[in-house]
């Protein structure tokens, strides 16, 4: 339900007039607890959080890439193919004794 909403309210491919209203938010969610209707108030509450703030996932690893090419300026690889993908940012360092405890 809150996915449906935030796409509906905050997508920009959306145009105003055909925004998700709370009373299409409520109708959309009838019988969805078991064949039982969510009381209108919580869907109210939810409707109205999501009409504030957009909900947005974190920023994972692809996206930074993405955001790294875009800065890149002249001739351009492309850091974000899959054969190329940065999987995780890494700190390396040197290990002197493996047999001693260190702090990372």
């Amino acid at each position: 339900a809150e996915y449906m909403g935030n796409t509906d309210l905050h997508s920009p491919s959306v145009k105003e007039e055909n925004r998700m209203k709370l009373e299409d938010f409520i109708k959309n969610l009838r019988g969805i607890d078991d064949g039982c209707d969510i009381p209108a108030d919580e869907l109210t509450a939810i409707y109205e959080r999501i009409k504030i703030r957009e909900f947005k996932p974190p920023v994972d690893h692809v996206s930074q890439v993405v955001k790294l090419e875009q800065k890149i300026v002249g001739k351009r690889p492309i850091l974000s193919m899959p054969h190329r993908r940065l999987v995780c940012y890494c700190r390396l360092y040197q290990v002197t004794d493996v047999t001693k405890k260190e702090k990372l």
